[in-house]
């Protein structure tokens, strides 16, 4: 029987972008043959527009299926298709232009100047991006006619900074742009519209920004459909979980966002336009910007799917079980004939049966967050560290426990950030380390007494925060959960702890945080 040594099995990246690192055919051979497309998800709904809103726990593979999504789109249907990174290329310098604009627009309309709107911003910016890709690339989505040139014309005029490398907002200052002449005086319907208020040098004109954007989507509207379609997919949208003001500011931000692409589809789609704005949201973020005064949960409530990997049955057939046969077997795909083995019975070929008395399957799972993310990172893990064996034995899994617990700690604790400072994380790990599990809140209230006398970072915590706020917040992350006759988690889609019932850290941690494993004491899932 051919076998593959653990080295030259390809369980896929921890974050699915840099499957693609090199954008080489390969690459994406490899990625869509070993991809699972949850049963949740109709690819024609995103084809044809009728949703474009992806949500999602962090590391449930939002990216991973935007990329599907691209490719799909690509090789069936010749479309064409664009990422821009939000996280990489929003940096905080273009942020900060960013709120300062949206300073002036909120000013300006009368609004309040705490509370920032970043709408008409985020409109200019898909517009600018639009006609960038669309010259760039060749790619006819709108008619090159009249209304096509003045279109671009207008959305061009702008004046930016030429020392900012990706020039991806325009400088507002008192909410005015500074434009060029040619193209400042624009005829919508036949009226006059945009003009130029002040002419501040030659061939230069302050404009109110607001009235320009309006300007610039009275003439969107009037675009007519060309042969190509054009699919942009905004991926990476996260918060800044360093600066509590900042993360603020982003969430307004990322608020907007979502209200921008909302009604940019919906323009597009009343008016029979080939184009498709697509973005992942993380439902922490959603979460957070829900409570930020604008209505948002609508729209992606309509025109968005939950990606969500819980499932009830036989662990054999879990969706993340799935994935690792579609792994296994494309990876024995580009080193042999696979025509009398299926996906299913290539598992027995690498995994026991068992592993500490309960199914491998099971094993897995109780390690994870129910992410693929997870399950890529515990068995790339093992894989590493056991090139040259053939099967993943217990012991093979016992001796990374320590890297992988300590790498899941790091990535839950990301989630903590937004909250809490570096110092009140550090209480919150010395309250966990060592706690025997399971717990009851009495028993965690006596170590936390305990600990807040000997470091200070438990003492500023608990001064600051109460205990049962604190272990809610946990819940809500996935570091702990209740355990017991009911065992609850978070991202099993249980959305309270129950603080009068038994309760334990996730068995993915326990090696990090020290907890004691009495002999005779059985996890329970």
């Amino acid at each position: 029987m051919e076998k593959l040594m653990l080295k030259d099995i390809f369980f896929g990246q921890t974050d699915a972008k840099n499957e693609f690192r090199a954008d080489s055919e390969e690459e994406k051979e490899t990625f869509m043959q070993g991809f699972l497309l949850p049963d949740v998800i109709d690819l024609d709904a995103f084809r044809l527009g009728k949703k474009f809103f992806i949500t999602g726990l962090k590391g449930t593979g939002k990216t991973a299926l935007m990329r599907y999504i691209s490719l799909y789109l690509e090789r069936n249907y010749q479309s064409n298709t664009h990422f821009f990174l939000f996280k990489e290329k929003m940096t905080e310098d273009i942020k900060s232009k960013f709120t300062r604009g949206s300073d002036w627009i909120s000013i300006k309309s009368g609004g309040d100047s705490n509370q920032k709107d970043y709408v008409a911003i985020w409109e200019w910016f898909i517009f600018r991006k639009i006609v960038e890709i669309c010259e760039a690339n060749n790619i006819e989505l709108f008619k090159d006619d009249k209304n096509w040139r003045q279109f671009v014309s207008v959305v061009k005029a702008v004046k930016l900074d030429e020392k900012e490398k990706n020039r991806l907002i325009p400088n507002i200052i008192k909410g005015d742009i500074i434009v060029k002449t040619p193209v400042v005086e624009v005829n919508v319907g036949g009226e006059v519209g945009l003009t130029g208020n002040e002419n501040i040098k030659k061939e230069e004109y302050k404009v109110k920004f607001v009235e320009y954007i309006n300007q610039v989507m009275a003439l969107f509207e009037e675009l007519t459909p060309g042969e190509k379609d054009l699919y942009f997919f905004i991926d990476e949208v996260e918060l800044s979980y360093g600066e509590k003001k900042q993360y603020q500011k982003d969430i307004w931000m990322i608020r907007d966002l979502i209200l921008a692409i909302d009604a940019m589809n919906r323009v597009a789609q009343s008016k029979w336009y080939k184009l498709f704005i697509i973005t992942g949201l993380r439902r922490e973020v959603l979460d957070s910007t829900q409570s930020a005064g604008k209505e948002i949960n609508k729209p992606v409530e309509d025109f968005g799917i939950n990606l969500m990997w819980q499932q009830s049955g036989e662990k054999e057939e879990h969706p993340l079980v799935k994935i690792i046969h579609k792994r296994l077997y494309a990876s024995e795909c580009k080193l042999f004939e696979q025509d009398k083995i299926s996906e299913a019975e290539v598992w027995g070929k690498y995994f026991p049966s068992q592993i500490k008395g309960i199914k491998t399957q099971d094993y897995i799972l109780n390690k994870t967050w129910y992410r693929p993310r997870d399950i890529v990172r515990l068995l790339t893990i093992a894989k590493d560290q056991n090139p040259r064996e053939s099967f993943f034995t217990e012991k093979v899994f016992e001796g990374i426990n320590k890297e992988y617990s300590s790498l899941s700690w790091f990535e839950q604790s990301e989630e903590l950030k937004a909250t809490y400072t570096s110092s009140e994380i550090d209480g919150i790990k010395m309250i966990l380390t060592g706690l025997k599990c399971p717990f009851k809140l009495i028993d965690i209230t006596k170590k936390t007494d305990q600990d807040k006398e000997l470091f200070s970072s438990v003492s500023d915590l608990l001064s600051k925060y109460k205990l049962s706020d604190i272990l809610m917040h946990l819940y809500k992350v996935g570091i702990i959960g209740n355990t017991g006759d009911m065992v609850r988690f978070a991202f099993r889609g249980d959305p309270d702890l129950l603080l009068k019932q038994s309760m334990k850290i996730h068995d993915a941690l326990w090696s990090y945080l020290s907890v004691p494993i009495e002999k005779n004491n059985k996890e329970r899932r």
